[in-house]
């Protein structure tokens, strides 16, 4: 599952497609075997359809510097420069443990999806 607008501004998946298609060549070398992970995961956010409330994850950092690693050299050698929508620092650097309390405990699928509060009608 994906949704749009994605962060790259695409509002669909047609349109993100058409985009893709220009940097795509690069899956096809192999110039990183993280590439073609991170593309999709940016170009095409993963969302969970059972959370109201629509969250993308974006790819992590560790995908985007493994991609530059392995392409930018290759890139430049044609005069190509990384694209700058791709800088890595942009990119979450992973999970870490939740460590205050109120919010470590594992929340059940139905305290996510669902309010976890009422309120009394006065």
């Amino acid at each position: 599952m994906t949704t749009f607008p994605n962060t790259l501004g695409h509002r669909s998946q047609t349109e993100a497609t058409q985009d893709l298609k220009a940097i795509w060549p690069l899956v096809e070398i192999g110039c990183s075997a993280s590439l073609r992970g991170f593309l999709c995961s940016y170009y095409f956010p993963k969302c969970d359809p059972a959370v109201k409330e629509i969250s993308t994850i974006l790819p992590s950092r560790y995908l985007c510097e493994n991609s530059r690693k392995g392409c930018e050299p290759l890139m430049n050698k044609f005069g190509f420069p990384w694209p700058s929508n791709f800088e890595c620092h942009k990119f979450p650097g992973g999970c870490e443990p939740t460590t205050i309390p109120m919010c470590a405990q594992k929340l059940k699928k139905k305290q996510i999806s669902q309010p976890v509060w009422t309120q009394n009608p006065t």
